[in-house]
């Protein structure tokens, strides 16, 4: 946002516009400041502010922790809080990991996680554990399975390149005729053909 956006053309006058520039910085700051303070109220964006959404959800940040690593564990202590829910557990775990599958196994009193990750699984781990040991009934144990998914993008190409030389000594007005068939799979070829006829004369 520019000042002298706000400002018509018939006042904005040398010295209108030499006030404009030397408070612009102040307004940027301003402006700044507010997108700063909105941020904070959104967990996906805090970040000094995630001292405060840790104490209201009972969370012992760690030391050196890093601040994705500190938002995940609030999602998941925020997700994690009324009934418990086979869409809960799947919510809270989706705080750190891309998908998860619940495997439900009543009658044996214990259920299976499959956590799969396309950014690889850091150290919260030992978080994600202990808000599912703090989040599931006490009669039910729990088995973890990890998956580590990379994706990439792999490009092959070829070129091919043939070439002939045909000399027909001497010339004679007989037809010449060829044929071939070239089978070359997954590559577009490139081929160049040269004839040189010389008369029997200049032989």
């Amino acid at each position: 946002m520019l000042l002298k956006d706000y400002i018509s053309p018939l006042v904005c006058n040398k010295m209108v516009s030499k006030a404009l520039e030397v408070q612009q910085p102040q307004i940027d700051n301003v402006i700044a400041n507010i997108n700063d303070l909105t941020n904070q109220g959104f967990i996906e964006s805090a970040t000094w502010s995630l001292d405060l959404w840790e104490e209201e959800f009972g969370i012992k940040s760690k030391l050196n922790d890093t601040l994705e690593n500190r938002r995940n564990l609030v999602l998941a202590k925020k997700r994690g809080t009324g009934t418990t829910t086979v869409g809960t557990v799947k919510n809270v775990c989706n705080s750190f990991v891309d998908k998860t599958t619940v495997t439900e196994y009543s009658n044996e009193y214990y259920f299976d996680l499959l956590l799969e990750s396309y950014n690889g699984f850091h150290n919260y781990l030992e978080d994600l554990m202990e808000i599912i040991e703090d989040l599931k009934p006490a009669h039910l144990n729990v088995n973890y399975h990890l998956k580590a998914i990379t994706q990439s993008n792999l490009y092959i190409a070829s070129v091919g390149f043939t070439s002939e030389i045909i000399n027909v000594y001497p010339w004679t007005p007989s037809n010449l005729e060829s044929k071939l068939d070239v089978y070359i799979p997954s590559h577009q070829p490139s081929s160049l053909e040269s004839i040189n006829v010389y008369p029997k004369e200049a032989i």
